[in-house]
C-alpha cells in the first residue's frame, strides 16, 4: 500500500499508509483524518534536453575543435578560465573549496 498525507483536525498533518480508495483513516487520537489532495509536478521537462542541444558529442573531436574555436572567437579561452579557476580555489578551516572573485581577471 502506497503512503498519504492524512490532515487530522486536533493533530495536524501526518504520513500513513492507506488503500487507494480510502478518503479518511482514524488518527492515533481517535478522529478522522482527511486524506490530502495529491498534485502532479509542476515542471515538466521537454526536448533533447543540454547535454544533446547545447554540448557537441564527446566522442567527435572535430566538433570539439570547430566549438573552440567559435568560442574564442567570441573572447573565450577554456585554458585560461580553467587555470584561473585553479589558481584562485581557495579551502577553509573544514574543507570546503570556493573560489576568491578578487583574484580573478574581469576578462574570459
Amino acid at each position: 500500500m502506497p503512503k498519504y498525507d492524512y490532515a487530522c483536525p486536533e493533530c495536524g498533518v501526518f504520513e500513513q499508509h492507506g488503500g487507494y480508495d480510502a478518503t479518511s483513516v482514524k488518527c492515533a487520537c481517535g478522529l478522522r483524518a482527511k486524506r490530502q489532495a495529491v498534485y502532479s509536478q509542476a515542471v515538466i521537462f521537454k526536448g533533447g534536453g543540454f547535454t544533446k542541444t547545447v554540448l557537441p558529442p564527446p566522442g567527435d573531436p572535430a566538433e570539439a575543435s570547430i566549438m573552440q574555436g567559435e568560442l574564442k572567437k567570441r573572447g573565450w579561452d577554456a585554458d585560461r578560465a580553467i587555470s584561473e579557476l585553479r589558481e584562485n580555489t581557495v579551502t577553509d578551516e573544514e574543507g570546503n573549496r570556493s573560489i576568491d572573485l578578487a583574484g580573478m581577471t574581469q576578462t574570459a
